[in-house]
């Protein structure tokens, strides 16, 4: 916990990384990972550098994932969790982690491709199906999806500040999370309106 701090990452985020040999550590008998103040400030001083061994988008991933898992497992305060059964929060997991990959493909461009618009807007029906199913008026339906943007640009926020990044490829991330989601949105809503 104090190595992904000091890194300011998620612990799954850090976990992830030794895994993927990014940054060295060692196991203990009890299964829990060690990390050398050296290693921890090597990874550091090479995240800063033009070479990272992860990108800043798959660093932005990452956490958009682990966060969202979290707020669908673990939100007390979540009202709306109270219209979902199991198999609708991994739906809704499962739906997010889409909007995830259609927004981290679409940063390979300066703008985000008509093809991932309509992935997108077919996204904002599915989650539509769900909230309809389940009974969930449209002002709720929404606010969830508003819920889950805020966390993909708080994460966005949150990882510009650690992370030194072009500001352009700042500016594209937070655009395109607000193209995808504003394309999400309407499609979200146009099943209520029938």
């Amino acid at each position: 916990m104090q190595a992904a701090g000091k890194l300011g990452v998620h612990p799954v985020t850090l976990r992830r990384w030794a895994k993927r040999g990014y940054i060295a550590c060692m196991t203990t008998a009890g299964g829990h990972r060690r990390f050398a103040a050296a290693d921890l400030d090597q990874f550091e001083i090479s995240r800063s550098t033009s070479k990272h061994p992860i990108d800043f988008t798959q660093a932005w991933v990452d956490s958009s994932l682990q966060r969202v898992r979290h707020e669908l497992e673990a939100n007390p305060d979540f009202p709306e969790s109270l219209y979902f059964t199991a198999t609708d929060r991994e739906i809704y997991q499962t739906l997010y982690a889409r909007l995830v990959e259609v927004i981290k493909i679409s940063l390979s461009n300066p703008e985000v491709s008509q093809g991932l618009l309509e992935e997108a807007e077919s996204i904002g029906n599915l989650l539509s199906q769900v909230a309809i199913r389940r009974g969930m008026p449209v002002s709720m339906t929404l606010r969830i999806v508003l819920y889950f943007r805020k966390i993909l640009s708080d994460t966005s926020s949150s990882l510009l500040e650690t992370w030194t990044e072009p500001l352009q490829t700042s500016i594209t991330l937070l655009r395109h999370i607000s193209v995808v989601f504003d394309t999400v949105e309407v499609a979200l809503a146009q099943p209520y309106d029938r």
